[in-house]
């Protein structure tokens, strides 16, 4: 069975410099990216901060851009 984190890892392993994202806020501010080993990364910390929890606990993410939200959200499917 493949699971989002197992296709998340393989891509930072096969390809990790690569971006997985670019967000733009529409000031015209420099975008902010982020490649595919950055998100693993980041996705792989906030899912050992929130292994403690028992299945069906609720967590409340709170951020200020959609970058944060893409890389908090991405820990909710990474279980290492």
């Amino acid at each position: 069975m493949t699971t989002i984190s197992g296709l998340l890892t393989r891509r930072a392993d096969e390809e990790g410099s690569l971006m997985a994202y670019t967000f733009l806020d529409g000031s015209g501010a420099e975008p902010q990216t982020m490649t595919y080993r950055e998100l693993d990364t980041t996705a792989r910390h906030i899912a050992a901060l929130l292994a403690p929890l028992r299945p069906g606990e609720r967590v409340l993410v709170l951020t200020a851009t959609q970058a944060g939200f893409v890389r908090r959200s991405s820990a909710a499917s990474t279980p290492e």
